[in-house]
């Protein structure tokens, strides 16, 4: 069976040549792939090809992906089912994203940040909004092209934990620090920064 595995943009901006994906089914590996594929859009692809036989027919698979220069270990479980000698057809075309792949962080805060003065965004495409937790960097939020504001993804053990947010001006040539930290909320939040 033959699979093509695109990684999400947040993924694909970390992967690198070193980076391997394997496919397990009924707990043993069954394909190992390396980085196959670098198209012009920035589309970072694998293409495994499982062994196994008839018999194990709607068998689920996992999917485990190692992206090198994040020392991460991403996975995707019970899907798609393996299907002998099929592949490439839409159902075997499979997005490996950093949220449904996420088993360190299962939780995911999406924030929208806005900063005083209203500015114009676009004109703030070299700043971005930074969270942390205990040190470690759990999100970076860019200035949307569509939204009035700094969007993104911020993750987390679990609803409930205090993240420090930091906000990198490229024009003034530093960070500001939120003096309260944000409670993540496993939801749509929106924050307002002022320096």
């Amino acid at each position: 069976m033959n699979l093509y595995i695109r990684l999400d943009k947040e993924l694909a901006a970390y992967s690198s040549d070193d980076d391997l994906l394997s496919v397990f089914m009924k707990g043993t590996c069954r394909a190992v792939s390396e980085r196959n594929a670098l198209d012009r859009d920035g589309t970072v692809a694998f293409l495994p090809s499982i062994k196994g036989s008839s018999e194990e027919t709607g068998e689920a698979i996992t999917l485990n992906y190692y992206c090198a220069r994040l020392r991460r270990m991403f996975i995707m479980e019970n899907l798609p089912i393996y299907e002998p000698n099929e592949g490439f057809e839409d159902e075997f075309n499979i997005v490996l994203d950093f949220i449904n792949a996420n088993s360190k962080y299962p939780s995911v805060t999406f924030v929208t940040v806005t900063v005083p003065d209203n500015p114009a965004y676009d004109q703030l495409k070299d700043d971005a909004v930074y969270f942390f937790i205990d040190g470690e960097c759990r999100g970076v939020c860019p200035a949307s092209a569509t939204r009035q504001g700094f969007y993104g993804a911020v993750y987390s053990y679990k609803d409930g934990e205090q993240a420090e947010v930091r906000y990198y001006s490229a024009s003034r040539g530093g960070y500001y620090t939120l003096q309260q930290p944000v409670t993540l909320n496993n939801a749509d939040q929106k924050i307002h920064f002022e320096y």
